[in-house]
C-alpha cells in the first residue's frame, strides 16, 4: 500500500518568517513572489545555532545552507533530510579533504554503529550534500547512506569503513538515482553485495570522477567496488575501482570491481579497473544477463580465481566495448584471463589484450584473453610492444610524447639526473661494443 507523505508541521522560525515576509509584503516591500528567501544555519559543538544536524535540518525551509565545521559529528540517529531542498555544507582541510565527519559509532567489525544518512522522502537533486566525511555507519542496507525513492546530489564527499549486513557497506540505492562528483569510497564492507555501493530495483545513478578503493563484498553475491542488481543502468565517467574484492565461492559469485545482475546494464567511459579481485569468477567486472556499455575503459592486474581475470560474461550478457585495454590480467585455476564468455556475445572494437595469462598454463591468442569454449567471436589480441606506451600495437610519435611527459626531453640525461655530463658519458662508455642478442 503507498503510503502519502505527511504534511510537514511549520517550526517556529517558519511562522516568524513567513509573518514577518507577509508584513513586508502588505507595506509594498516584498513581491508575492519571494516570501521565503534562504538561510544559513551553522551547527558546532559550541558558539553555533545549533550543536545537532536533525536539530538543524528540523528548522531548515527549502533553500537553506546547514554549514558544518571541521569537527567530528556523532548523532544519536540517523541524519535524515525529510524531503527538503537543504544544502548539508562541510568545510575542507588544507589539502582539499573533507573536514566534517559525519561519524555513526561503529567500531571495527562491529555490530554497533548506527546508518548516517538517509533520504527517504522523494529528495531531489536540489537536496545537496558536499565537502563530507561519511564514516563508521551501520545498517542492513546502506551503512553509510541509503536512498529511497530519492535522488540527491553528491560532491567531493568520502564514505570511509562503512559496513551493510546485507548490501551497499559506502551507500546503497533503492529505486534512486542519485548524482555523485568527486566521491570516494574506501574500505567499505557489504556482507552479500556492493561493497561500496549498490544500486537495486531501477537506480541509475550519475558518477564522475569517482574512486572505489579498498571495498569489499565478504560471503557471497559479489561486486566489491559496486552491485547493480535488477534494471540498473548507472553512468560511469572517469571513475577509478582498485583493491576492491568479492570473496564469495558459490556458483554464480564475484565481480571484484562491479557486478552487474538482472538486466543491468551501466554506461562507462573513461573507467580504469586495477588490482580488483574475485574468488570466483569476474576479477574487473562480472555480467549476469546485463550488457553494458564501455568505451575507452582499462583492465590491468585484476584477478579471478577460476575464470575472468578481467570481465566475466554469461547468460546474454552481450557487452559492447570501444578502445578498451586489457592488460595483466590473469586467472589462478581456470582460463579467460582477461575475459570469458558463456553463452554470451560482446562486441568489441579497437580493443587491445596484452600479456593476460592463465596460471594453468592455458595461452590464448599470447596471453590467455579469450576461452574458446565460449559462444563468442575471439578479439584479436596483439602482442605486448615494447616502446608502446599508450597500448595501441603501435610504436609511435605519440609514444614518444606520453614517454617525455615521464621522464622529460632530455635526450642524452642516461641517467636521469636533469644534467648531461661526464657520468652519462662514462655510462655509455660502460657497455661500448657490440649488443649481444636477448
Amino acid at each position: 500500500m503507498e503510503c502519502p507523505l505527511p504534511l510537514p508541521n511549520p517550526s517556529e522560525k517558519d511562522m516568524q518568517r513567513t509573518l514577518t515576509n507577509v508584513a513586508m509584503a502588505a507595506s509594498g516591500l516584498l513581491t508575492i513572489n519571494t516570501i521565503t528567501s534562504a538561510e544559513t544555519i551553522t551547527v558546532c559543538a559550541k558558539g553555533c545555532q545549533y550543536a545537532s544536524i536533525n536539530a538543524a535540518i528540523d528548522a531548515a525551509s527549502d533553500g537553506d545552507v546547514i554549514q558544518l565545521s571541521a569537527q567530528t559529528y556523532r548523532e544519536s540517529e540517523t541524519i535524515d533530510t525529510d524531503g527538503k531542498a537543504i544544502t548539508l555544507l562541510g568545510v575542507v582541510d588544507d589539502l582539499d579533504n573533507p573536514a566534517s565527519i559525519l561519524d555513526g559509532g561503529n567500531t571495527f567489525e562491529g555490530t554497533n554503529g548506527i546508518q548516517v544518512l538517509i533520504c527517504q522522502n522523494g529528495e531531489t537533486s536540489t537536496t545537496v550534500f558536499k565537502n563530507l566525511q561519511v564514516m563508521n555507519g551501520y545498517a542492513d542496507l546502506g551503512g553509510g547512506m541509503a536512498n529511497f525513492n530519492s535522488s540527491p546530489t553528491l560532491i567531493h564527499c568520502a564514505f570511509i569503513d562503512n559496513t551493510a549486513s546485507t548490501a551497499g557497506g559506502g551507500m546503497a540505492n533503492i529505486n534512486s538515482s542519485p548524482t555523485l562528483t568527486d566521491c570516494l569510497f574506501v574500505y567499505n564492507v557489504g556482507s552479500q553485495a556492493g561493497g561500496g555501493m549498490c544500486n537495486a530495483a531501477y537506480s541509475s545513478p550519475n558518477l564522475t570522477d569517482c574512486t572505489f578503493n579498498g571495498n569489499s563484498v565478504t560471503v557471497g553475491g559479489g561486486g566489491g567496488g559496486m552491485c547493480n542488481d535488477g534494471n540498473c543502468n548507472p553512468t560511469l565517467t572517469r571513475c577509478l575501482f582498485i583493491y576492491n574484492r568479492a570473496s564469495g565461492t558459490d556458483e554464480g559469485d564475484g565481480g571484484g570491481g562491479i557486478r552487474n545482475n538482472n538486466d543491468s546494464s551501466p554506461v562507462l567511459n573513461h573507467c580504469t579497473f586495477t588490482a580488483n579481485a574475485s574468488s570466483k569468477l569476474g576479477g574487473g567486472i562480472l555480467n549476469h544477463g546485463s550488457s553494458p556499455t564501455l568505451t575507452e575503459c582499462m583492465f590491468t592486474n585484476n584477478s579471478a580465481s577460476e575464470e575472468g581475470g578481467g570481465i566475466w560474461n554469461e547468460s546474454s550478457s552481450n557487452m559492447s566495448m570501444t578502445d578498451c585495454t586489457f592488460m595483466n590480467n590473469q586467472v589462478q585455476n581456470g582460463v579467460g584471463a582477461a575475459m570469458y564468455n558463456l553463452d554470451s556475445s560482446p562486441i568489441l572494437t579497437d580493443c587491445n589484450f596484452c600479456g593476460n595469462l592463465s596460471q594453468i598454463g592455458f595461452i590464448s591468442l599470447g596471453g590467455g584473453g579469450y576461452d574458446p569454449a565460449s559462444t563468442g567471436t575471439p578479439p584479436l589480441e596483439a602482442p605486448c610492444v615494447l616502446g608502446d606506451m599508450n597500448f595501441d600495437g603501435v610504436v609511435n610519435l605519440a609514444d614518444r610524447n606520453d614517454l617525455n611527459t615521464v621522464i622529460g626531453i632530455c635526450a642524452a640525461d642516461v641517467n636521469g639526473d636533469g644534467t648531461v655530463d661526464g657520468a652519462d658519458l662514462a655510462y655509455v662508455l660502460g657497455y661500448w661494443g657490440l649488443c649481444s642478442a636477448p
